[in-house]
């Protein structure tokens, strides 16, 4: 072989090598594709346990009031986000689920409302959510407390200088109140005690605090409302000493809610939900300037439905006001007033 065939076979081997290692190399890197990376939230599942006890303890009384647990309602938040779901009260467990939530600590506040929209039971708790993640969370309930308004009607026949309520506990410490007397009317109230039956004992003191008469019966608490009981005594002639109590309830509806404005000009249209008693006739309206105590009554009667536009020409633009809803029953029962919402002209 001359040194001419040489050449040319080295010079196929290295060319052949050459054409060998380019397709290795070609056919193990893919092109390469930009994809944008983004941020998936995280879920988070509520778990709520209803408790049975409101249906064994409260509505079992015998008054024309039938409360139910209706709806579960569930609310997180983190700083100046929140939102808030609900569900039938079907079964003795819940399940809320919240999706997309950002990454962070987030509160919950759970209320169970019954079929008259005020709140019965609720809890509060917080969870740590993360990205493309389910987090669970249970949620313990409480009883809310609620309040008694006692107004006792004292025999005119007895000459009472004081009396007393007593809340009877057998199990714990009884609640005592003063009863505040004006004009054969004895005034007592109970705040922020146990939602539940409670036997009520009402002793009248002469000049020398010396008991003349007592009597007692029973008066139930709502949770997170106000219930009064209307108590008169009456002096049972068998049993010196001993007063008949007999009680009748006031239980005026609750605070209206969702007041929302709309600023028309020199005017703010006002609506509001609708409370859910069936006895509710009608709303009123307040208002005040931003920063002032005094509030004005700007309906001039009962509003019939759940709107009202406040045209007063002492609206003036630049101002800011402040106003607040309230309802009234056929029984002339008014309820607390709503949040107060901010209309700035």
């Amino acid at each position: 072989m001359n040194n001419q065939t040489k050449l040319v076979r080295l010079y196929l081997l290295v060319l052949s090598m050459i054409v060998v290692l380019s397709g290795c190399l070609n056919t193990a890197q893919p092109p390469e594709v930009s994809v944008p990376i983004t941020e998936q939230g995280g879920q988070l599942r509520v778990v709520v346990n209803v408790p049975t006890v409101f249906a064994s303890t409260i509505a079992a009384q015998s008054f024309s009031y039938d409360y139910n647990l209706s709806t579960i309602e569930a609310t997180v938040s983190m700083g100046d986000q929140e939102w808030t779901s609900s569900v039938s009260v079907t079964d003795s467990q819940a399940e809320l689920v919240f999706a997309n939530l950002p990454a962070g600590i987030w509160s919950i506040a759970v209320a169970v409302r019954d079929n008259e929209g005020s709140r019965v039971y609720a809890g509060t708790g917080q969870a740590s959510i993360d990205n493309a993640t389910m987090t669970q969370v249970s949620i313990a309930l409480d009883l809310l407390l609620g309040t008694l308004d006692v107004q006792v009607a004292i025999p005119a026949t007895l000459d009472v200088a004081s009396a007393t309520a007593t809340l009877i506990n057998p199990i714990g410490n009884n609640i005592q109140a003063s009863l505040e007397i004006v004009e054969g009317i004895g005034y007592a109230s109970f705040a922020n005690v146990k939602a539940t039956t409670w036997p009520i004992r009402i002793r009248l003191y002469d000049q020398d605090q010396k008991q003349i008469a007592w009597g007692e019966g029973p008066v139930f608490v709502l949770p997170d409302r106000l219930t009064t009981a209307q108590i008169t005594l009456v002096d049972d002639q068998y049993d010196e000493g001993s007063l008949r109590v007999d009680i009748a309830w006031e239980i005026p509806p609750i605070a209206p809610t969702g007041l929302n404005a709309v600023k028309q000009n020199s005017t703010v249209l006002l609506t509001w939900h609708k409370n859910p008693e069936s006895n509710v006739t009608g709303y009123m309206l307040y208002r005040s300037d931003k920063g002032s105590d005094q509030m004005w009554l700007v309906t001039a009667s009962i509003v019939p439905y759940e709107t009202f536009t406040d045209s007063d020409p002492q609206l003036e633009a630049g101002n800011s006001y402040l106003y607040w809803v309230f309802a009234y029953n056929d029984d002339g029962l008014v309820s607390p007033l709503s949040s107060p919402l901010e209309v700035a002209l």
